[in-house]
């Protein structure tokens, strides 16, 4: 059975990976205006982000995390101390339940951030299409669209930086390099 990976952290990794190489060239855009601060969301709005997080499958966005959180820890310590490998995986053992439970915490973040965001009629309603037949089959179809989707912006990704190349080479030529 193959583990779900999550269809929003996977995209924006990738296209984080993919436009790494050409990130330094690029000038840094202006600070963003900040917005006025909003009131601070009630329990029944925060209540309506977390249906609508789970509702619309973002939640599992975040499934990939606490695992990954924790591999990290593993491979750097036992890199650093291969010596203590049975000691650290023994440790590991004892701390993952802890660090599972932390995963209410970041539901909590994500509602808030959403809350931010959308009204609690809004929240409301969106959790309503999601468990609506239609928002239920968008629901399941994600992870697929997300994969395609992917496979996709990599091709254009590539094909784009082709075409960049080539008008690049072709625009030295003009000045005398050769490139």
């Amino acid at each position: 059975m193959m583990a779900y990976r999550s269809p929003f952290a996977g995209l924006v990794l990738a296209l984080s990976v993919l436009a790494a190489p050409v990130a330094w060239a690029q000038t840094p855009a202006p600070a963003p205006a900040q917005a006025p601060a909003a009131a601070p969301a009630t329990e029944s709005q925060l209540a309506a982000a977390r249906d609508l997080i789970t509702s619309s499958g973002a939640q599992r966005t975040f499934d990939s995390v606490l695992p990954s959180v924790i591999g990290q820890v593993r491979q750097t310590f036992s890199r650093q101390h291969p010596d203590m490998i049975k000691d650290i995986e023994a440790s590991l053992a004892v701390i993952e339940p802890e660090v599972e439970a932390k995963r209410a915490d970041i539901l909590d973040v994500a509602a808030k951030v959403y809350a931010a965001r959308l009204s609690e009629q809004e929240l409301k309603d969106s959790a309503a299409f999601f468990k609506s037949p239609t928002g239920q089959k968008y629901v399941q179809a994600q992870p697929a669209i997300f994969d395609d989707l992917f496979s996709e912006v990599r091709n254009w990704m590539g094909q784009v930086s082709d075409f960049a190349v080539s008008r690049l080479r072709t625009e030295m030529k003009k000045r005398g390099h050769d490139i």
